[in-house]
């Protein structure tokens, strides 16, 4: 093992007790010969700027090149920030470990941490999933964090990761830190939230916060050594760690955390939590911020960043942040802190303190009010955008002067994401589209409601964007974000998010999805990407339930000749009984609202594509609002027993489906089974729609044929945990798709989507896209579930049928459904009933329980 020192920080004065936290980053960029080329960035936090220290490299080591630079020096908050970005050239993508250890924490440290001591575990190999090395996950942190005794606090700290794992964080164990004392004062979960709750006086200080983030792969994984040796990862198995450390003072309690009053508040044209910012090399993105306290002044800015940000501001309120990146910023993310700070001259009236206490604090001792609430701009690249969840919440410090006796308040923090071209040569272009679900799981007593919403989102490498609040109040979210296929052929990975939504009550909401661009040279001219829901769960009369969001799901991209007609009739479901309608988006559904020439639309959800010539070959960029409407007047009750009626015409909710279309070269044939694959019994009829109860498998089966051209695959759409079993198992052009509901799905609808894929001569045709909707019931009670019967036109016939049913064991109610559903899936697909048709259980004898 090779051990090297590198010096990180510049030579200077080293005061014995001056250390506030570090946390360190990296990014494998390119490969410049035989070597890897990695860039190394991270921050050291001290009292002063002339504090420097070391890091060691033990194991793959090579070689460092690099400067540091100051971020920001507050000496109001006796804090200097600096950021050092190395150049790593790298022989060998084999794992090192990097140390930090040296001098002491600041002065009076609670939790008893004396000397500082941080390790990143640097791994590097190839991944199988991405085929690209691993990256660490991205994160950062002001250096001190400060909150009043008496006001509960959850710091949501950023936790997002290039690769799209999942992020977990604990506290520094063993030799990761010395010691590693965990504050007392915090509980930390796994998806990296620190709590704080109220406390007495006697814990009031600074502690020392020493925690570990890691990634996991969300499947199992292989890395690859550049000497072919691998390993296999599984998802409880972290790839690499990297430290984040600060220090979170408890000031005394305060008064009132109101935003404000004391406590600034942020106004526009400030960008909103979790806001987006595009900015090309070069060019100099310019951040305005604003804020307001009605009994404070607006003084300060503070922020923690990439070297060479700027601030300006006017005294009155009023910031700019400035950031122009240079090349060297491609294929990285650049997280960035800031508030805003204010200060009151009024005089402190509390009859417990003497001037006497006052004089005798030392200037290091003093206190003002100060209230902080961090949230995270996120400066990251286009192709993986992750936004995280909220990074922390409102500061508030408590400090008082001798001298002075003023009381300072911040701001909270605000998140924000700028996004830079190329993250390990993945081209600026990456979005492909993005679809959005929900149903409502529950409404309790006190009028609050529980929403699962389920999004889709179509990138070009595996990743997550979440969307954002823009209306309303939509209450506290949970987020799981997994994998649901990968399309080689279409160089494209979509995952679905489920989001738990806790709201206070049913009013209304919207939420708003800023993606970045769409792939490159779309025909219709659509660049930026933005797709907007509408959440309407006010309880209905006719259903006597909170309303339900239309239900569907698409590929990410829906391939057609140029030469061939072909309707696309899209999964348009409604478990309330409504009808669905489309429409194209418009402003400010989407940001470039050009729909594709080549294509109608009916209010129907059907895209007809008409033959044009190769002029109108290309990706088009396909932007849709699916609505449901009432059949009949309903009346929707909100928690507060407020009403509104909705008719026919007025669209109670609407949701995003959005989806590339690809024209591509004419095809020799357009009539399928020749060159365009042709589906073939038992493959269910496009809109068919099945009844599976709870921890039940169930299994889709497509098969598809091709006269001239060869099946070569099947892609699919549909909920997290479905799987593909290929024709190398089931034989040629047979494809089946599996899928286990849990009990948590019960009463909900799941569309799946699929197309065949086939080649000739280098050259691919895809059949039609069809969907099936799985209905899932309880596992207790299977039964036909209820659904929502459009009125049917004279004449129409009932038939009857006997039918014998065989088993080996007790004949159950499922043997029954199950005997049904074939039944009519067989007559259907054989065309002896049309699609509509529907088959029921009149009777049976002996009578089934």
């Amino acid at each position: 093992m090779s051990l090297s020192v590198l010096l990180l920080l510049l030579v200077g004065c080293t005061h014995a007790t001056h250390f506030y936290g570090t946390m360190m980053t990296f990014y494998p960029k390119e490969m410049q010969g035989s070597d890897l080329i990695v860039v190394v960035r991270y921050k050291l936090s001290f009292s002063s700027c002339t504090s420097s220290d070391t890091w060691s490299c033990s194991g793959n080591c090579g070689s460092l090149v690099g400067t540091p630079q100051i971020v920001q020096e507050a000496t109001n908050e006796l804090w200097c920030q600096r950021e050092a970005v190395w150049t790593w050239r790298l022989s060998s993508n084999a794992p090192s470990s990097l140390t930090l250890s040296g001098g002491n924490w600041i002065n009076g440290i609670k939790n008893g941490v004396v000397s500082w001591k941080a390790v990143t575990q640097v791994e590097l190999r190839n991944r199988s999933d991405t085929g690209r090395p691993n990256s660490s996950p991205q994160t950062t942190i002001m250096p001190s964090l400060r909150v009043p005794s008496n006001c509960r606090r959850d710091y949501d700290l950023l936790a997002f990761d290039p690769d799209g794992d999942d992020v977990q964080c604990r506290y520094g164990a063993l030799s990761e830190c010395n010691p590693c004392n965990d504050p007392p004062v915090l509980s930390l979960s796994d998806n990296c939230t620190l709590s704080f709750n109220s406390t007495s006086s006697s814990n009031e200080g600074p502690y020392a916060v020493q925690m570990m983030m890691e990634d996991f792969p969300r499947q199992t994984i292989t890395l690859t050594q550049t000497d072919g040796s691998f390993v296999v990862k599984n998802p409880f198995q972290d790839l690499s760690k990297i430290p984040v450390q600060f220090v979170l003072k408890v000031d005394p309690a305060v008064p009132s955390c109101t935003e404000g009053v004391f406590l600034p508040k942020f106004l526009p044209p400030t960008p909103a939590n979790k806001d987006r910012l595009y900015a090309d090399v070069s060019q100099t993105l310019e951040i305005h911020i604003r804020a307001e306290a009605t009994n404070s002044t607006i003084t300060t800015l503070l922020f923690s960043g990439p070297h060479g940000v700027a601030q300006v501001g006017d005294g009155s309120g009023n910031f700019n942040l400035t950031w122009t990146p240079s090349d060297s910023d491609n294929n990285e993310t650049h997280p960035i802190c800031f508030v805003v700070q204010a200060v009151s001259r009024d005089r402190l009236r509390n009859e417990n303190l003497t001037e006497s206490d006052v004089q005798q604090d030392t200037i290091s001792e003093c206190f003002n009010f100060v209230d902080q609430t961090p949230h995270l701009l996120m400066f990251v690249d286009e192709s993986i955008l992750n936004d995280p969840d909220t990074l922390a919440g409102l500061i508030l410090e408590r400090r008082r002067s001798a001298l002075s006796r003023r009381r300072t308040t911040r701001s909270r923090m605000l998140g924000l994401l700028l996004l830079l071209p190329l993250v390990s040569g993945v081209t600026p272009d990456y979005f492909m589209g993005t679809v959005m679900t929900y149903h409502p799981v529950r409404t309790d007593a006190d009028g609050s409601v529980t929403v699962l919403l389920r999004y889709k989102m179509n990138l070009r490498s595996c990743g997550d964007v979440r969307w954002r609040c823009v209306d309303g109040d939509c209450g506290a979210e949970h987020v799981e974000v997994n994998p649901v296929s990968v399309l080689s052929g279409e160089e494209c990975c979509q995952t679905e998010a489920v989001s738990t939504r806790m709201l206070p009550s049913s009013a209304p909401f919207q939420l708003q999805l800023d993606a970045g661009e769409w792939i490159s040279q779309t025909k219709n001219g659509v660049r930026a990407a933005r797709a907007l829901t509408l959440v309407e769960l006010r309880t209905r009369s006719d259903t006597l339930r909170p309303n339900v969001s239309p239900q569907t799901t698409s590929l990410p991209a829906v391939r057609v000749p140029s030469n061939c007609h072909r309707d696309l009739k899209l999964v348009a479901f409604d478990p309330d009984g409504d009808e669905v309608r489309c429409r194209y988006a418009a402003a400010p559904e989407c940001l470039d609202c050009t729909p594709p020439s080549v294509l109608s639309l009916s209010s129907s959800c059907t895209l007809s594509f008409r033959p044009t010539g190769a002029g109108a070959e290309g990706p088009y960029v396909v932007q849709l609002m699916m609505e449901d409407f009432p059949r009949q007047n309903v009346t929707l009750t909100h928690t507060d027993g407020s009403r509104e009626v909705k008719t026919s015409k007025h669209a109670i909710s609407k949701v995003p489906v959005q989806f590339v279309l690809w024209v591509d070269p004419a095809a020799p044939e357009c009539t399928e089974g020749i060159y365009v694959p042709q589906y073939l019994p038992p493959t269910l009829p496009d809109g068919a729609e099945l009844y599976i109860p709870a921890n039940k498998e169930v299994e889709i089966t497509v098969t598809a044929h091709s006269q001239t051209s060869t099946i070569s695959e099947l892609l699919f759409s549909g909920p997290h945990g479905a799987t593909s079993i290929g024709q190398d198992v089931m034989g040629p052009g047979v494809f089946v798709l599996k899928w286990t509901p849990s009990e948590r799905e019960t009463g909900t609808s799941h569309p799946f989507c699929y197309a065949v894929r086939a080649l000739y001569k280098g050259d691919g045709f895809e059949s039609r896209q069809q969907c099936v909707i799985v209905n899932v019931v309880p596992p207790a009670e299977h039964h036909i579930a209820p659904r929502a019967v459009q009125q049917i036109s004279a004449p129409y016939q009932i038939f009857g049928v006997k039918v014998r049913v065989s088993t080996s064991g007790a004949l159950t109610m499922a043997d029954l459904e199950s005997a049904r559903q074939q039944a009519l899936n067989l007559l259907i697909s054989v065309g002896y009933l049309p699609s509509d048709s529907s088959v029921d259980l009149v009777s049976s004898s002996p009578s089934i329980k």
